[in-house]
């Protein structure tokens, strides 16, 4: 039996799926209906559902929303949607099974087949889909010099570096650039975008941290530089990097 969770705002398109399913797939055991997202993710966690129906549009946000969001189980997904030829492109080559509203019986049949016949499910497809549909817009950092401004792309800022009164900004193409604000003024702005502060002199792009040797607590940089982690940091660093890695 195939636990799953139907995520949809309106009700009556729940209770037209769940007659589909008890009719057509009775396979599955639909174990709770979710509307809102953080009630979406609530339930995901507690139940651990082996599949969940999600429709994209919510009324409080995006179907997408919910997903960059798991970590702690990851069910299989079905989308049910209503979206644009964009969309459905990006569905296709991700290979994620979608259902198009009004949901017709036989792509509902062969979607739930396909989900009992895979063994594993990849979330990269998910992460693929997710950067396809939902693209993050590009951020930039503006920094001032005595005759221009230059605005450095945020995504490729490898680590900041206090040195003084003044910061150090090491990038991916190797340039490198010496402002005079201290680092601590960079660090409430960027938290949220993938940086971690691994020392009272370091602000990493955890992204581009190539590896980590635990005896010297020194963690090598894409670029080749090392960084130090203190010792008061380095529990939450590994944490925060084993959290964001695949097992």
């Amino acid at each position: 039996m195939i636990k799953a969770l139907i995520i949809e705002d309106e009700v009556r398109n729940q209770r037209m799926l769940n007659q589909l399913l008890e009719v057509h797939c009775p396979s599955v055991q639909i174990i709770g209906f979710c509307e809102r997202i953080e009630d979406s993710i609530n339930q995901i966690n507690n139940l651990k559902p082996d599949l969940i129906f999600l429709d994209i549009q919510l009324k409080d946000g995006s179907g997408f929303d919910i997903l960059s969001r798991l970590d702690k189980h990851i069910p299989k997904i079905i989308f049910t949607t209503a979206y644009d030829q964009y969309a459905i492109k990006a569905f296709k080559y991700s290979a994620i099974d979608y259902l198009l509203k009004p949901i017709i019986t036989d792509e509902l049949k062969a979607a739930v087949k396909k989900c009992t016949q895979d063994s594993e499910f990849d979330i990269l497809k998910i992460r693929n889909l997710l950067e396809q549909i939902n693209p993050k817009k590009e951020e930039y950092l503006s920094i001032s010099t005595q005759k221009t401004t230059e605005y450095l792309r945020i995504s490729e800022i490898i680590r900041f570096e206090a040195q003084g009164s003044y910061c150090l900004i090491c990038m991916k193409d190797g340039s490198k650039h010496m402002i005079s604000k201290v680092l601590k003024e960079f660090v409430p702005k960027l938290a949220n975008q993938g940086f971690f502060r691994v020392h009272q002199s370091h602000f990493i792009n955890l992204k581009y941290a190539k590896s980590y040797n635990k005896g010297d607590q020194i963690i090598n940089m894409i670029d080749g530089s090392q960084v130090t982690v203190s010792r008061q940091i380095k529990g939450d660093f590994v944490k925060e990097m084993t959290r964001r890695s695949l097992d």
